[in-house]
C-alpha cells in the first residue's frame, strides 16, 4: 500500500522519467496492484516533462516529485 505519511514507508521507488505520462501511470498501477500489503513510497524524478507527467501528483496524492530545481516536492 502506499504510504500516505502516517507510517514510515518499508521501501522507496525511484521512477526517473521525461513525457511518458501513460507507462509512468501504468507503471505506478502495477507497483499498488504489486504491493501486496508493502508500505511503500514513489519519488517520481522528473526530467522537465512536458505533458501531462507534471499533473500526476495531482491525480496521485500519495505521490513525490523531484525535478532539477526540487529534489522532492
Amino acid at each position: 500500500m502506499a504510504s500516505d505519511g502516517g507510517e514510515k514507508p518499508q521501501i522507496t521507488v525511484l521512477i526517473p522519467v521525461h513525457n511518458q505520462w501513460p507507462p509512468t501511470l501504468n507503471c505506478l498501477r502495477s507497483l499498488v496492484v504489486a504491493a501486496n500489503g508493502t508500505r511503500f513510497e514513489v519519488i517520481v524524478g522528473d526530467d522537465a516533462s512536458s505533458d501531462d507527467t507534471t499533473q500526476l501528483e495531482r491525480q496521485i496524492p500519495w505521490l513525490r516529485i523531484g525535478d532539477a530545481n526540487n529534489l522532492v516536492r
